[in-house]
């Protein structure tokens, strides 16, 4: 009995301990050690406040140019009274179909593939999934836009939010040769389909040279996000013969990001890391303090999982 209650009380203070250590361990994690200079690389997916935070980085900086990395970013497109999102795709025998849409109540969208209505419905404010099968081998162009018989007199308004669209379990994203939002007018505007892209369109907006802008997006995120950008950072770095470089990520995941970048670049090149303050996760708001634990978490295994690699 003696020993039992021994046991337990062990493993009552292991918890503990692991609890509080994790609690404690923001300012390990969210590390700062950067050089200032040469090349500052940018993780594509952080929020747009996070991205023109990093742009003051930038310029307060003695870089030469802004590397933007990113892999493929859930569907995620809002589109104008007058636009439609138009996808090119080579479809199989058979394609299952999901659609997730949301807009404003009451507006019409359609979807059509080629010229051909395949569907209909009514926007309503909470996303809805829409699931159907289609036997059409070949090469089609997929068009989803609010009816044109409902375009909104306002068409700078956001009218309709396309949530997701999946082929056969697979992102649009993922399968479609490109994509791009045409409006009514004849113009369009591109429709990012990697965290790359979508940053440097947000850093152009707020003032960024696309001429010392570079993107580097990554087409899967095997063998995980941050590893997959770091392998493509560093092939990049030997083909342009970069000897510095500092990457910049948000709070506690500062400390994997720079251990995957430093270990796939060659050792000529000097890593620093910046890490930005995670408005989610700030020590200001103790209501936040249990998202934040389970974030550290997240961070601590994802660290243990790296070095036993």
């Amino acid at each position: 009995m003696a020993r039992g209650r021994w046991i337990l009380f062990t493993l009552a203070s292991a918890a503990t301990i692991t609890i509080i250590g994790i609690g404690f361990s923001g300012p390990f994690l969210a590390v700062n050690r950067p050089y200032g200079h040469g090349s500052l690389v940018l993780e594509g997916w952080l929020p747009e406040a996070s991205l023109r935070e990093a742009y003051e980085v930038f310029k307060k900086g003695r870089y030469d140019r802004l590397i933007l990395t990113g892999s493929i970013r859930p569907v995620s497109h809002h589109l104008r009274g007058n636009e439609a999102l138009i996808a090119p795709v080579e479809m199989p025998v058979r394609t299952d179909v999901m659609v997730r849409v949301a807009g404003l109540p009451g507006v019409r969208w359609n979807l059509y593939e080629d010229h051909e209505l395949v569907l209909s419905a009514t926007a309503t404010a909470e996303p809805k999934d829409f699931h159907f099968v289609l036997v059409r081998p070949g090469h089609h162009t997929w068009r989803l836009g609010p009816d044109s018989a409902a375009h909104l007199a306002a068409t700078s308004a956001f009218a309709l939010f396309v949530g997701d669209w999946q082929m056969n379990g697979r992102s649009l994203h993922e399968v479609a040769d490109s994509l791009w939002i045409a409006d009514s007018a004849g113009g369009s505007r591109p429709a990012p389909r990697d965290h790359a892209t979508q940053a440097a369109l947000i850093l152009a907006t707020a003032g960024m040279d696309p001429a010392t802008t570079i993107i580097l997006p990554v087409a899967q995120e095997r063998p995980g996000r941050t590893t997959a950008a770091a392998q493509r950072f560093a092939q990049f770095a030997v083909a342009q013969s970069i000897d510095t470089c500092d990457v910049l990520t948000l709070g506690v995941h500062a400390r994997r990001t720079w251990s995957a970048f430093r270990e796939a670049c060659d050792p000529s090149v000097a890593v620093g890391i910046v890490a930005l303050n995670d408005p989610d996760c700030s020590a200001e708001k103790p209501g936040q303090w249990a998202r934040c634990w389970s974030l550290r978490a997240k961070e601590v295994i994802g660290l243990i999982a790296s070095s036993a690699d």
